[in-house]
């Protein structure tokens, strides 16, 4: 009983909430679906009073209705309340809808424009590969001849490819020209593995020694990280990557299966190779002063 006086104390109130459109689509979808019209005016009422609830507690959202808010001439009558209660109880335990899945995003507030990031990378690449020119400004000292100076020119190189390739232009180019989708993602992290691989040899000679240690270390580097590309490479082939992501791939494919673990093994790859080169770069810091390198002077 006390859920018919309720619905029929909001009816009094719903005169100036009253949305007859949304009654009138209500009730002839539930129409169509049941063929009940008793049933059909039972839903269409408790969408109108659940409408009004809503548009009551936030005046902010309630929409503009040019039908002036009038009630229909028939109002449910005490049977009716029955049914428009049960309507409004099925209604409240109605689980809620799942959301569509949201197409690509407009470039907006917050958000990343590629044609912007395209520019940023790239110069970012230009100016990274521009500073080994500046190993050549004493040529009698600074030849590729020089171990020291070619793993420099190496890794900066490799270093300004990883930003070349880690571009959304780059990356959408390099999945069209093979016609595999999201090869540019192995592409970049076997490129950042390879700088990872160029940054330890720099080590490895700088540092110095005889010939045959750092000979033996630069290959097992080498051997390391090669064989890191080699698994990531497998990892992707063996992964279902179907959609193509070019500025959000590693979050997106966080939880697939074989996706993560090759996102897992480029970090983890990566981030040794740094955290070598600043436990190293600490450690000379504390022993040598001035120029810190075989042939400075």
């Amino acid at each position: 009983m006390w859920r018919q006086t309720s619905v029929h104390n909001a009816l009094s109130h719903l005169d100036p909430y009253f949305d007859r459109k949304l009654y009138d689509r209500s009730q002839a979808e539930v129409l169509e679906r049941t063929g009940d019209l008793e049933r059909a005016e039972a839903a269409a009422w408790a969408a109108v009073i659940g409408a009004a609830v809503r548009d009551e507690a936030d005046p902010a959202r309630m929409p503009a209705r040019d039908d002036g808010g009038r009630l229909p001439d028939r109002v449910p009558g005490p049977a009716a309340l029955v049914r428009v209660a049960d309507a409004l109880a099925a209604r409240s335990r109605r689980p809620p809808r799942s959301r569509p899945r949201r197409g690509p995003r407009e470039p907006g507030p917050g958000r990343e424009d590629p044609a912007a990031v395209n520019l940023v990378v790239y110069l970012a690449a230009f100016v990274f590969g521009m500073t080994s020119v500046l190993l050549f400004r004493r040529p009698r000292r600074a030849t590729l001849a020089d171990p020291l100076t070619l793993s420099t020119c190496a890794a900066i190189i490799l270093g300004a490819l990883v930003l070349v390739c880690a571009a959304p232009a780059t990356l959408a180019t390099v999945n069209s020209l093979t016609g595999i989708t999201n090869f540019g993602a192995p592409l970049t992290y076997g490129m950042l593995c390879a700088y990872s691989c160029a940054v330890l040899v720099l080590l490895i000679n700088w540092r110095g020694g005889s010939r045959e240690r750092v000979r033996r270390m630069v290959l097992r580097s080498v051997a390391a990280y090669g064989l890191l590309v080699a698994v990531i490479v497998v990892l992707f082939l063996l992964a279902d990557a179907d959609t193509e992501r070019l500025t959000d791939l590693d979050t997106y494919y966080a939880n697939t299966p074989f996706m993560r673990e090759m996102i897992l093994l480029y970090l983890v790859g990566h981030s040794a190779a740094m955290l070598v080169m600043c436990a190293v770069c600490v450690k000379w810091g504390r022993e040598v002063g001035g120029c810190c390198g075989p042939g400075c002077g």
